[in-house]
């Protein structure tokens, strides 16, 4: 059956991967698949490092890739340039990884920029976040109900000119507003 065919065709693209097979076929019972599953996401969570993966470019939108580097935290004032490499204004950058969620609930997620930010969310990539337009320094908030784990996350900015500012934060009913910290956040090093 073509689910099957389907199966075997992520089974070996896994575990191409992984180097490493996790032992059943695409054609076994389903709690043989779920025991195979346990072992890639084992797998997988063992190469979560912290720190969301950041790729930066020239220009506004993302047009010549300059340089990749891990980002413990999205909290940047650069009075001058990203690094070296980059140029003062006309930038873009893209992170992306895992954010942990300590408590399943409502956070509210938001972002201060200095020019443009969108975030997305979730297995889905939800955009819950889109301010990509000029203006001066600027908070943009997002109230979403997030269960107890890791979700897939996506945040994306852009620099103009003059200030270059970009910030994530979160906070919630058991928690006050603080920039996402290194701990919460994750991409896969592999």
């Amino acid at each position: 059956s073509s689910s099957i065919d389907i199966r075997r065709i992520a089974i070996e693209e896994l575990e191409s991967l992984a180097g490493t097979t996790f032992g059943y076929a695409p054609d076994s019972d389903v709690s043989i698949r779920n025991e195979g599953l346990a072992k890639w996401q084992d797998w997988l969570m063992g190469k979560l490092k912290s720190g969301l993966s950041g790729i930066y470019y020239k220009g506004k939108n993302f047009d010549k890739e300059i340089m990749a580097r891990v980002d413990d935290e999205i909290n940047f004032q650069w009075r001058d340039r990203p690094h070296k490499s980059m140029p003062e204004n006309q930038f873009s950058v893209r992170w992306i990884g895992k954010i942990r969620i300590p408590k399943a609930g409502e956070y509210t997620l938001s972002v201060k920029a200095d020019d443009g930010a969108r975030i997305w969310i979730g297995k889905e990539m939800k955009q819950i976040i889109t301010v990509w337009s000029e203006y001066s320094y600027a908070a943009h908030t997002k109230k979403v109900y997030l269960e107890e784990g890791l979700h897939d996350v996506k945040i994306e900015y852009y620099e103009n000119d003059k200030n270059a500012t970009m910030k994530f934060f979160w906070d919630s009913d058991d928690m006050k507003k603080q920039v996402v910290p290194e701990a919460n956040l994750s991409h896969v090093s592999l």
